[in-house]
């Protein structure tokens, strides 16, 4: 009798560790699930982000692009205003202020991908004010 009380543990002890294993793997493989999930989902935002980057370069360099034709229209407006011996500004005044929007436009895209930038990497793009001294 001793024996099958032996046998009995041994089994007791081999169901045991069966069932420790089952959950082991069962746990690795929710584990595992896991982590594919969050890989695909970490591919994304690197998409994603490519993405606001690629469009963040694209307004800066459509920017710089209308900025150098503002300065080129705005120059040879003023070029032309101060050879001419013309009474007529008008056509000067809205060359110039077109140039004008068109700088402010610049800044807005320029603004606007830098916000982008540091969106994404959690900075502020806000400019830090130095706290009163009191005096």
């Amino acid at each position: 009798m001793p024996a099958d009380r032996d046998d009995d543990r041994r089994r007791r002890n081999a169901d045991e560790r069966e069932h420790l294993a089952d959950v082991r793997d069962e746990a690795l493989d929710a584990r595992e699930a896991l982590t594919a999930g969050r890989e695909v989902a970490q591919a994304d935002r690197r998409v994603q982000e490519q993405l606001i980057l690629a469009g963040a370069a694209e307004r800066d360099d459509d920017a710089d692009a209308r900025d150098v034709l503002a300065d080129k229209r705005d120059e040879a407006v003023s070029l032309h205003a101060f050879l001419a011996d013309e009474e007529d500004f008008g056509p000067a005044l809205e060359a110039r202020r077109s140039a004008a929007v068109d700088r402010l436009l610049s800044k807005t895209d320029r603004t606007s991908s830098a916000q982008d930038r540091a969106d994404l990497t959690g900075e502020s793009t806000e400019k830090q004010v130095p706290p009163a001294t009191g005096r």
